[in-house]
């Protein structure tokens, strides 16, 4: 069995906490039920020793820590330095969205749907954040979140995002790649800000990657995907 110490319930947010019983639009409510993540490691030692490494001067630069509280905004913010390794694409949010509002809206009704599975995982598996865990930590960038720590939300969503554009360009592996490498920077932003383990953020990557294979057998979803990808020019799947 795993030993890592527990989110306390009283630390929760009352905000998340009917978040895995919320109803969704293309996959099955209790889709997070059926994904079998790893349980974090049990050498937190070792992970508290990674999580300091990243949280130096050094590390938290003036321009990093200004991206960790652009995507700690809301969701556009995780979505928009994702986005903007695509061709043609514009780094801010408000512009993009205006320029491309079917990506945007395939994206939004996908992350809607990955809240439960995501939450559900989260109160299963119950791991306390960074500072809750490791002594001598700096302060964290951010509020730390009133939810437990695996998998890591953020991680969770921008590698869904990724995978999800990846898919319109299946034509471009380099472009494919790119948006991978854009998602694991975003996770990686949450383990500088202080408030995850790097086991937290491959957590998320393993997540997204069952979910958006489920997502995309929706055909209902599909009719989302072609509309987005038709803003893109972008070559349909041979």
């Amino acid at each position: 069995m795993t030993h890592y110490k527990r989110f306390q319930i009283g630390d929760w947010d009352p905000d998340y906490l009917d978040l895995a019983s919320q109803e969704t639009y293309f996959v099955p409510q209790v889709w997070g039920q059926l994904v079998a993540l790893k349980p974090p490691p049990g050498d937190e030692e070792g992970e508290c020793v990674a999580v300091a490494r990243k949280n130096t001067p050094a590390i938290r630069t003036p321009e990093r820590i200004r991206d960790i509280l652009d995507q700690e905004k809301d969701w556009t913010g995780l979505v928009a330095p994702v986005m903007a390794v695509l061709p043609g694409a514009v780094p801010d949010a408000q512009l993009s969205q205006s320029k491309k509002p079917e990506t945007w809206r395939m994206i939004k009704l996908a992350l809607y749907d990955l809240q439960p599975g995501l939450f559900f995982q989260k109160a299963l598996i119950n791991r306390a954040r960074p500072d809750r865990t490791c002594d001598q930590l700096p302060r964290p960038v951010i509020e730390t979140p009133g939810h437990p720590a695996y998998p890591a939300g953020h991680a969770a969503q921008a590698f869904s995002v990724a995978l999800l554009l990846g898919g319109l360009f299946t034509q471009a592996p380099k472009t494919q790649q790119a948006l991978l490498q854009a998602a694991a920077v975003v996770a990686d932003n949450r383990v500088i800000a202080g408030v995850h383990f790097p086991s937290d953020c491959e957590a998320g990557r393993q997540l997204a990657l069952h979910f958006v294979p489920l997502l995309r057998r929706n055909p209902l979803f599909e009719r989302h995907v072609d509309a987005a990808r038709a803003e893109w020019n972008a070559a349909p799947p041979a």
